[in-house]
């Protein structure tokens, strides 16, 4: 007589598996890539554009020492069409909506519309954002304390920047946009 087979749920096995194999960054690339409701927390409901917002980013435990040099924020999850990116909306200092102490270079992907308050912050890596020609808001310190952040790359269509939308990045050097040129170190407060 056979023993009774015990039957994991995918999501378990999934686990499993990866934490028993070597990650390397690469696959934890791809499987943002492919499984972006795993890494990002959208909001409920929608924006005034129609569009959801992102307001959280972690990598699950079999990940967690991985280092992940570029992310990618995607502009579709679930179907779900991702307009804006923002942080929690309680507390005194709520959680920023992308924070990673390992990435170095964060790239928005085209439909992204705006960077609400605290959007990205707590990144002691980052030295890089790059986002894309839907940008068309930054808000005030919509990017915080991200301690090595050096340049900020604009291109299309911003057409409502806040004074000091980055806050205390002390190693900023520059920021550009197409539409607005240089944008000088004054969009700073450190």
């Amino acid at each position: 007589v056979a023993a009774p087979m015990t039957v994991q749920p995918a999501a378990q096995m999934i686990t499993t598996v990866a934490s028993a194999a070597s990650l390397t960054s690469a696959d934890l690339v791809n499987d943002i890539k492919n499984n972006p409701s795993t890494y990002f927390t959208i909001s409920d409901t929608t924006n005034s554009d129609g569009g959801y917002s992102i307001t959280g980013f972690a990598k699950p435990a079999a990940y967690q020492n991985v280092k992940l040099t570029t992310l990618t924020v995607p502009s579709q999850i679930d179907g779900k069409r991702i307009t804006r990116i923002q942080g929690g909306n309680s507390g005194r200092y709520p959680a920023p909506g992308i924070s990673d102490n390992d990435v170095t270079s964060i790239v928005l992907s085209e439909g992204i519309r705006g960077l609400n308050t605290n959007a990205i912050g707590n990144c002691g890596s980052l030295k890089t954002i790059t986002l894309p020609t839907s940008l068309t808001t930054l808000s005030y310190g919509c990017v915080k304390n991200c301690a090595v952040l050096e340049r900020f790359y604009a291109s299309g269509n911003l057409l409502n920047i806040s004074a000091n939308f980055i806050d205390l990045c002390p190693k900023m050097k520059d920021a550009w946009s197409e539409r607005a040129a240089y944008l000088g170190r004054s969009i700073c407060s450190t």
